[in-house]
């Protein structure tokens, strides 16, 4: 037959040794580092120890966003910085910046406030002014630039968010128009 489809099911037997991995949601896993020329892409190599794993009271990680090269996370009830590579610069009276020591590529975590969070997969993202999420606990819209600060009242909008029953799953986009 000309367009028929692909009916074949195709199964594959476990090896007798095999184990299901255990899902964390806390942990934040990094692949390998990429060089030029690579026949493989290490970018798609994790290694079974090369994570970081963030506290289990504020919930599962619910996003991962880069916004002004650093990495940050978000769980239910809090959010903080993943420190990626992170070394230290300092000035030695010569011209130019030392770096001070090298680690490894996730070597700790920060949060940066334990009150706050998004459970949205799609519901952080960032603008001009900072980074801009949805907290369905709390009913409330923030920005995050130096600290985070809840936009409901200072956008006269809080009344507004207080009337949803839940709110459940909220998708944010950016339009610079």
């Amino acid at each position: 037959v000309y367009s028929q489809q692909n009916i074949i099911n195709t199964y594959y037997s476990k090896p007798l040794d095999w184990i299901a991995t255990q899902r964390y949601d806390t942990r934040i896993a990094n692949s390998q580092v990429k060089t030029n020329n690579e026949t493989v892409d290490s970018w798609t190599k994790f290694l079974t120890n090369d994570y970081i794993e963030v506290s289990t009271k504020y919930g599962p990680i619910n996003n991962l966003v880069t916004f002004n090269n650093r990495l940050f996370y978000f769980q239910d009830i809090g959010f903080g910085i993943a420190s990626v590579n992170q070394r230290s610069l300092v000035s030695d009276g010569n011209p130019g910046e030392s770096a001070l020591g090298t680690g490894g590529i996730l070597d700790r975590y920060d949060y940066i406030s334990e009150t706050t969070g998004s459970k949205n997969r799609f519901g952080v993202i960032g603008g001009l002014m900072g980074l801009y999420w949805v907290d369905n606990l709390k009913k409330e819209i923030y920005r995050f630039s130096q600290h985070a600060e809840p936009l409901g009242y200072l956008k006269g909008i809080k009344s507004y968010l207080s009337k949803f029953d839940g709110i459940d799953e909220v998708v944010i986009a950016y339009d610079k128009d």
